[in-house]
Formats: C-alpha cells, structure tokens, sequence
C-alpha cells in the first residue's frame, strides 16, 4: 500500500475503490479549508469502498459514498462518487 496527498491508501484490488480518482475528483470540489470541524487536525483518509447510505424506511432510496475520515478523530464526510463524477452505474466502477 503507498501513501498519497491525503494519507489514504491506494489499492489495486479491483473490489476497492482507485485512491487517485477519489483524490483528483475531491481536490478539484474541495475548495475550502480541509481542517477538520471537531479537532482542527488536517490529515484526512480515504475509504477504499464505497457504501450506501439508505433511509429507515424500506422504500427509501440509497445514495452510494465515499467516506473520507479524521485521522485524528474520526469524524467523517461523505462523498457522492455520482456526483464527483468517478463511478460508472453502469460498470460497477470507478474512472477518471
């Protein structure tokens, strides 16, 4: 595993997600300060999946995402990979 920008880990395997695609996909979205709200800290890990967050209700829609984690703390963003543009629905994958 080699570290990248954010401290996350690349991986080939292809049932994880390519760190480099989330990377480039969030350093072109994420314009603003990357400290973390709770602790001040600046160091950030990447997920290599993708989940989905779906709602109580059993016709609630689920939203594929990306964690990105507080290597500090833990608190966590997600990301839609949809909307940053790198997962095909298609495909079952991630591309630049």
């Amino acid at each position: 595993m080699a570290e990248e920008t954010i401290g996350a880990q690349l991986s080939d395997n292809k049932e994880k997600i390519n760190f480099g695609y989330v990377a480039r996909a969030l350093d072109k979205k994420w314009s603003e300060s990357r400290k973390c709200p709770i602790c001040g800290h600046e160091e950030w890990n990447i997920s290599d999946k993708i989940f989905t967050l779906r709602g109580l209700n059993k016709f609630s829609e689920a939203y594929p995402v990306i964690a990105v984690i507080c290597d500090n703390c833990g608190y966590s963003h997600f990301f839609n990979p949809l909307v940053l543009g790198i997962f095909d629905q298609e495909e079952g994958d991630c591309h630049e």
